[in-house]
């Protein structure tokens, strides 16, 4: 079996810097497969790192990255917490945050998925601790973001946010050291 850092180059310019924004058609069906024995998403055939259950809530357009505060983060949190936008299957992948739609009459996630790049702050809420928030800075349209995210439980936001923190402090935005 090759390894994963034979599968990601070391040039960092290399790494993916599309968001995929305007690439909304991740299939409901036949998203994940096996490859070499090994999980992994079928549109990138990445890893599948991490896979949680995650519910859309909020989507905020912020004017200036000053707004990408702990303190604005978690105001929106309190803000908008009983809302639900969709629900959705997020995977965390080698270069991306997936997000997939789990039910189909629902609605459709706020984009498909986010490069690692593009995020520039997780936070999470100490009163309600199964929301984090991401701050987001998109590189296709040149927007920033605050989304709103909520899992089933606490324990998988922190995983979340371990993975996110581990993959935003890479020199080349990938998440590396996979244990497979």
């Amino acid at each position: 079996m090759a390894s994963s850092s034979s599968l990601i180059q070391n040039n960092c310019s290399s790494s993916t810097t599309n968001s995929g924004y305007g690439n909304s058609t991740l299939g409901r069906t036949g998203s994940l497969g096996y490859i070499d024995e090994v999980l992994r998403h079928a549109g990138t055939k990445q890893h599948i790192i991490l896979q949680v259950h995650v519910c859309a809530i909020h989507r905020t357009t912020v004017r200036d990255t000053s707004d990408f505060s702990k303190e604005t983060a978690l105001k929106y949190i309190e803000k908008y917490h009983k809302r639900r936008r969709s629900h959705c299957s997020a995977s965390l992948l080698e270069d991306r945050f997936c997000l997939r739609r789990v039910k189909q009459s629902g609605k459709v996630p706020f984009h498909p998925w986010i490069v690692y790049n593009e995020i520039k702050h997780i936070f999470i809420s100490s009163t309600r601790p199964e929301f984090f928030a991401l701050c987001i800075e998109s590189n296709q349209d040149l927007q920033k973001f605050i989304e709103i995210y909520k899992c089933k439980s606490a324990e998988d936001v922190k995983q979340i946010e371990s993975k996110i923190t581990q993959a935003i402090n890479d020199p080349c935005k990938l998440l590396r050291n996979i244990n497979l």
